[in-house]
């Protein structure tokens, strides 16, 4: 990792002498807070916690292509829970270039190291905690072509996380894994042309996930596939309104799901936005797909999410968002559903020179099969964020 701390470095000196970075690259953001719930399970532990990111990122062009970079580190503490601190970094690296008029090449890749920590037991006198380090790694790329009246694209990327020891914060309790390496492999097509005043899609999808063999078992991770197609249309209606709507059907495989008929659900993804003429942002949204690789199920989990979001200025440099979400899970190993509700206002205030402050309220609320393991928990806290 740190020979990727020192490249990074060298790119943003390279970059202070390039045109293409004229923009400074630097952003920073800093947060303090409270937390009824800070691990948001069911022990419900409360206390402060402080964050503070800082992010390097720009581009050099490199005679008609250009190569981008970003160098992200996050530190969380929590003064009460040592074990719940956090120390995440990551480093993007991109490349495009135009090879004719008509082709357009794109390559991403990303290392990530995360050290973070967890409760795994509340007793009358004691709380045990665990802290890991995972490592990420993710690579792919994306050709364009202009043809049949828009524009053709084929992509495709790998990504895997391999996971640490967990390290105790008692000593009876010796270093093990808790969780399995899982890997994605995504494959893409898509052509998106002009009709109707907007813009209309076709779209494929394949994805896969890899768990080590000897790890199936153990961990009760196990791989899974799916098939997506679909077809889009967006477009915007006056000054003021745009909306985008996909639909299809997503079809699951999986060796665990037994040898009788295979899973197909319909695929939907909807977003509307109205802005007025001053300023006022009313957006809504609602998606339903099927979810292999961020999952809490051992297969994969059938997702529905709504959401809902209002924006308006009340001054010139104050501004207020409400919004709230509901994500309903049903997963396909277990036959388990959750039930996620959130709910986030701020109240930002952005100057025209200098850094930006936000105040941040956050209420979450998880209801199980399982009543016992509900919870729920309220978040606030004061962000500095700016660039320089």
């Amino acid at each position: 990792m740190k020979q990727f701390l020192v490249m990074g470095l060298c790119l943003a000196s390279a970059a202070t002498v390039t045109p293409a970075s004229a923009r400074p690259p630097v952003e920073f953001s800093i947060r303090q807070g409270y937390s009824s719930n800070l691990f948001q399970d069911p022990n419900r532990l409360s206390g402060a916690f402080s964050e503070a990111t800082l992010s390097l990122r720009g581009s050099l062009d490199l005679d008609g292509s250009a190569l981008t970079y970003e160098l992200t580190q996050t530190e969380r503490v929590v003064k009460t829970y040592t074990f719940g601190n956090s120390h995440d970094t990551a480093l993007k690296l991109g490349y495009r270039k135009q090879l004719s008029e008509s082709v357009a090449l794109k390559l991403e890749g990303a290392v990530t190291r995360s050290a973070t920590g967890d409760v795994f037991l509340v007793l009358p006198q004691q709380v045990i905690g665990y802290r890991e380090t995972s490592y990420g790694v993710q690579g792919g790329g994306e050709a364009s072509f202009a043809m049949l009246g828009g524009t053709t694209s084929f992509s495709g990327r790998y990504g895997r996380v391999y996971k640490g020891r967990a390290h105790f914060n008692i000593d009876l309790l010796l270093p093990s894994r808790l969780e399995a390496d899982v890997g994605q492999m995504v494959l893409a097509a898509n052509h998106v042309r002009p009709l109707l005043g907007g813009e209309a899609g076709a779209y494929m999808e394949y994805a896969q996930t890899f768990v080590p063999q000897d790890e199936q078992q153990r961990f009760v991770r196990y791989p899974a596939r799916s098939l997506r197609g679909s077809a889009a249309f967006g477009r915007s209606v006056g000054s003021g309104f745009t909306f985008v709507a996909d639909a299809g059907a997503q079809a699951l495989f999986s060796d665990r799901l037994g040898t009788g008929k295979v899973p197909v659900e319909p695929y939907l993804r909807a977003q509307a936005e109205w802005k007025s003429d001053r300023g006022l942002t009313l957006a809504a949204g609602y998606r339903q797909n099927l979810v292999i690789d961020d999952i809490d199920d051992a297969v994969a989990e059938w997702v529905r999410t709504h959401s809902v979001a209002i924006s308006a200025p009340l001054t010139e440099t104050v501004k207020a968002t409400l919004a709230y979400e509901l994500a309903k899970n049903e997963y396909y190993y277990y036959l388990y559903d959750t039930r996620t509700q959130r709910l986030t206002g701020k109240l930002a205030f952005t100057p025209s020179k200098g850094p930006a402050f936000e105040l941040e309220y956050a209420h979450i609320r998880r209801d199980e099969a399982d009543s016992s393991l509900n919870f729920d928990g309220h978040e606030i806290a004061l962000r500095l964020f700016g660039k320089f």
